[in-house]
Formats: structure tokens, C-alpha cells, sequence
């Protein structure tokens, strides 16, 4: 029985060690992987009630917010209107689209 105990707890104090705050913090605060959308590309994101949705990028209405421009989405499969959607709301990206598309 104590050596089970001391078991669990040599378990306990390894995991801990092993997540630091400093891990998981370095972990949150990565970046994602840069992505430039075009007009025409499709992608998912969260609308502004918190939905997921998927919409067709039709031009991008603030070039002067590098870090996130908002973009006039049509969104796929709906007849709802257009909508204005920030680049940080972008979920993935679905459809790039190409030069022939």
C-alpha cells in the first residue's frame, strides 16, 4: 500500500514537472502559421454570434490593419446577407482559389 501511494505520487510530481507553466504558456502563445487570403478563397470562421460558417472572400475592406484586415464575406449554401468578418475569425481556410477558378 505505501508503495503504490509513493508510486502515484512520483507520478504526480513527474507529470507536473513536465508541464510547466513556462511549456504551456510558450505553447498558447504561438503564432499561427501565416496565411495570405485572396479574393475568391474560401474559409471557415466564427461569425459574430459565435457560429462557425463558411463564406467566399469577396474583397478585403481595411488595407490599413495589417494584423487583421476585415473582409466582405458571402457566405456559402445561404441567403443571408454579406458579411464584414476579421481576418482573426478565420477558422481554416477551406478553398484557395486559383487563377483558373
Amino acid at each position: 500500500s505505501k508503495n503504490f501511494r509513493a508510486k502515484i505520487y512520483n507520478v504526480a510530481i513527474t507529470n507536473k514537472q513536465t508541464m510547466s507553466p513556462e511549456a504551456s504558456a510558450r505553447r498558447s502563445l504561438r503564432s499561427r502559421k501565416p496565411c495570405s487570403y485572396n479574393v475568391g478563397d474560401v474559409v471557415e470562421f466564427i461569425n459574430s454570434v459565435g457560429v462557425s460558417s463558411t463564406g467566399s472572400l469577396v474583397f478585403k475592406l481595411t488595407e490599413d490593419t495589417p494584423g487583421n484586415p476585415s473582409w466582405l464575406v458571402t457566405l456559402v449554401n445561404t441567403k443571408c446577407k454579406d458579411e464584414e468578418v476579421f481576418e482573426k475569425s478565420f477558422r481554416r481556410l477551406i478553398h484557395k482559389r486559383t487563377e483558373s477558378s
